[in-house]
């Protein structure tokens, strides 16, 4: 029997085939990364995407569906604390100690050299006119942190708002078919695999075992088996979008800045 190379590799042909026809499998990881978009390009991804370009076809497991809601409520405050906090901490804060020095600089020449009787002594007319312009720089600097505070303290509070009134859990309510929920026996033996497979490195999911306990050590080979389970039911391909970036799940190179994905184990 010959091989057939052809089936490990993705062709232009092949890949638009899965597009357009696969499911759409999400990962709790990637529906959570949901909330760090903002609202209008959240709502841009329910109506052309969700609902027009993807609409029955976007599918997750029952664990993904678990994990989610399990950390929904703890991700949904995460922009503010890591995206907006660092901006004014950061950011702002720098602007405006470096803005305040060079202030009090300018001044200091002016005072050292405006004595025409002694060294040192410059021509005061240039400082002047650098003194006017960085005045009226000044006061835009002033109304920009200004108006970019009252942008960041309306985000914030609409981000507070999203645990009442939640436009993302909605959407996933409203789009996608969710797998049926095992049952602890059936995961116990998932368990009992995984420890097997995990002792031999073999994915995906060993990478879990340090940092995770009971059963969430085996949630991504939960995830996989299920996933799994609904191709071989469908005779669908599919999609799996996921952000993970651990070798139990794809094959790493490294540019010497970052680590970027070869493919998928």
């Amino acid at each position: 029997m010959k091989i057939n190379f052809n089936e490990y590799k993705m062709s232009d042909i092949r890949e638009k085939k899965l597009w357009k026809e696969s499911i759409i499998v999400f990962d709790s990881s990637a529906l959570l990364d949901i909330y760090f978009l903002p609202k209008a390009t959240r709502e841009k991804i329910f109506e052309n995407h969700f609902n027009k370009k993807l609409n029955g076809r976007l599918w997750i497991p029952s664990h993904v569906g678990f994990e989610y809601k399990k950390n929904r409520e703890q991700i949904i405050q995460k922009p503010i604390s890591e995206k907006y906090k660092p901006l004014d901490n950061e950011i702002f804060a720098e602007i405006k100690k470096n803005k305040s020095n060079i202030m009090t600089r300018i001044k200091d020449l002016k005072n050292r050299t405006k004595n025409a009787d002694k060294h040192p002594y410059l021509i005061q007319e240039d400082i002047d006119k650098y003194l006017e312009i960085f005045n009226i720089f000044f006061k835009e600097s002033e109304n920009l942190e200004k108006n970019i505070s009252n942008q960041i303290s309306k985000i914030e509070e609409e981000i507070k708002n999203l645990a009442e009134d939640d436009d993302v859990l909605i959407a996933i309510e409203k789009y996608f078919q969710i797998g049926r929920t095992y049952e602890f026996k059936e995961k116990m033996n998932i368990a009992k695999i995984g420890k097997n497979r995990y002792e031999h490195l073999i994915p995906p999911g060993y990478k879990d075992q340090k940092d995770k306990k009971g059963f969430q050590i085996f949630g991504d080979l939960i995830i996989w088996k299920q996933i799994i389970e609904y191709a071989s039911i469908t005779k669908k391909s599919i999609l799996f979008i996921c952000n993970d970036l651990k070798e139990d799940w794809c094959y790493l190179e490294d540019d010497g800045t970052e680590k970027r994905i070869k493919s998928p184990r």
